[in-house]
């Protein structure tokens, strides 16, 4: 006597039934779902530039132009727009020097920025002026800087583009240390 099992072709396989094939569709459409989502996630969540028109180059002086700037998630940023020779610089105004965060202040008489919390003096480049000074320790750095470029006469800044400034600690200033 032969059993029913032998009489069954080995490469023969049953067809899936009706729940099974249920059951994958929900796990396909439940990974596609989780994709989809993640594929939304990371295209809100990437590092869009955020650019600002600032106006025509001819706008911009010898000066420093301080501006303002309101971003998309609502932080307001202030910055100043320099003109160098062959160049625009948008620097950020917002120094970390000491405990609290202070905004630099043009000071037109001596052609630099200060700072008025600690007193840090920086050029109208972003670059902090005197490394020995009463900060001893403190790590100092020069202005952070926004990505700038100028299409069609404009200047457009890249909120997005920060360069942070060179930072350094300060030493004081004794006579060993520069005079013979």
């Amino acid at each position: 006597m032969s059993s029913s099992s032998e009489n069954i072709d080995p490469k023969f396989k049953a067809p899936v039934s009706r729940r099974k094939f249920l059951g994958y569709a929900f796990v396909a459409s439940i990974l596609l779902l989780i994709g989809a989502f993640a594929i939304i996630f990371i295209h809100a969540t990437e590092n869009r530039p955020e650019l600002f028109d600032l106006g025509a180059t001819t706008k911009f002086g010898e000066s420093p132009t301080p501006r303002a700037i309101t971003l998309r998630d609502g932080h307001e940023v202030r910055i100043f727009i320099v003109r160098t020779a062959d160049q625009f610089l948008a620097l950020d105004a917002r120094t970390h020097i000491g405990l609290s965060d202070c905004w630099v202040q043009w000071q037109p008489s001596f052609g630099r920025f200060e700072d008025p919390c600690s007193g840090g003096k920086f050029t109208r480049a972003g670059e902090y002026i005197d490394t020995y000074s009463y900060l001893k320790g403190a790590t100092v750095s020069n202005l952070d800087r926004y990505s700038v470029s100028v299409k069609a006469d404009h200047v457009i800044v890249d909120m997005n583009q920060l360069n942070r400034g060179k930072n350094f600690v300060a030493r004081v200033l004794t006579p060993e240390c520069c005079f013979p």
